[in-house]
């Protein structure tokens, strides 16, 4: 297994390999489903950020 989308145009969440829809290219829709589906990783993002910021 590569990690890659099996359709170039699907994203996978590489947390759960749920297919997380994306319109128009936009990481929109993987933000909401990390931050609704796995809250303690969307924490860990957000702090992350903070201090490279």
């Amino acid at each position: 297994m590569t990690g890659r989308p099996r359709e170039e145009d699907r994203p996978i969440c590489k947390i759960c390999s749920k297919i997380v829809i994306s319109e128009g290219g936009n990481t929109s829709n993987l933000l909401s489903h990390i931050r609704i589906k796995h809250p303690e990783e969307y924490q860990r993002l957000k702090e992350e950020k903070n201090v490279k910021e």
